[in-house]
């Protein structure tokens, strides 16, 4: 049951209970692995043939940002609606028969975890680096939660809600009488010298580490060392490179209700009208 948002654990015995329930359509392996040590699972479901890979096939990725975890249910959903249609849905067993899908619900595996067992804040990963007054993220008061500390400061941003001492709010202009503060994702400071807290952790964010049109840290912050550096998306783009009977891919991420469709830069014409056609009846019963 979709009752909760699934644990990497949970998530593996998913596919191993799908892959053992249907394996006639599916079948699971693993594309990489983490700097954690957690494996990139990816499904392969169709109909029965002899080579899979002869036919058009359709890519599904999900939770490049750690912290959008409705994207994982959202493939796996997707991946039990096509396997459950397989035996009563006359529709999904032709699509089945003439599609292969290639299903990663989990492309970061470590954020998703380190989301889901803390709480913290993450865009995809956080690496901790040394630097004086630096703050990293981690439980202080073993409660296995990272939330927020407030730190007093008459330079603070925040100040106490007056009817809750507990919330705190922008501090406005012309606001005087404090106590004020700034705030903080729990966690520890290195080698504090009583100055500025600083935050410590390079934040990775995937979604900037694609080959098109990326750009350096300085420019898009989270972009990585160069395309493709993070192994989860080297591992993705290894998988893509290698079957090139893909003619779709899609991204499920959280944010805007929308449907976010090529190209990023440039304009329509950059599409073929078949592609743009299709993109946008899409968009349509989206709306």
């Amino acid at each position: 049951p979709f009752d909760h948002y699934l644990t990497w654990d949970e998530t593996t015995g998913f596919l191993d209970e799908a892959a053992a329930a249907f394996g006639e359509l599916v079948s699971v392996d693993a594309i990489g692995q983490t700097p954690e040590g957690r494996q990139l699972w990816c499904a392969q479901i169709t109909a029965p043939c002899d080579d899979p890979s002869a036919k058009p096939a359709y890519l599904v990725q999900a939770v490049v940002h750690a912290q959008e975890v409705a994207g994982p249910t959202a493939a796996l959903h997707l991946v039990k609606h096509l396997l459950e249609g397989w035996e009563r849905d006359a529709g999904i067993r032709r699509l089945l028969e003439d599609v292969v899908f290639y299903v990663v619900p989990r492309m970061n595996p470590d954020g998703a975890e380190f989301t889901l067992r803390t709480g913290g804040s993450i865009r995809s990963r956080n690496a901790p680096r040394v630097r004086r007054n630096g703050l990293v993220q981690g439980d202080v008061n073993g409660d296995g939660l990272i939330l927020w500390m407030r730190k007093e400061d008459p330079c603070g941003n925040l100040r106490e809600h007056p009817q809750d001492g507990r919330l705190l709010i922008p501090r406005e202009a012309g606001d005087g009488a404090g106590p004020f503060y700034f705030a903080y994702p729990e966690g520890f400071v290195q080698d504090w010298d009583g100055g500025p807290v600083v935050h410590a952790e390079r934040s990775a964010d995937f979604n900037r580490n694609w080959g098109a049109n990326w750009r350096p840290e300085y420019e898009q912050g989270g972009a990585g060392d160069f395309p493709f550096s993070q192994p989860e998306m080297r591992a993705l783009a290894e998988l893509i490179y290698a079957h090139p009977n893909i003619f779709g891919i899609l991204g499920y991420h959280c944010g805007c209700n929308s449907v976010l469709r090529p190209p990023s830069s440039g304009s329509d014409d950059d599409i073929l009208p078949a592609d743009l056609e299709k993109m946008r009846e899409i968009g349509l019963r989206g709306e």
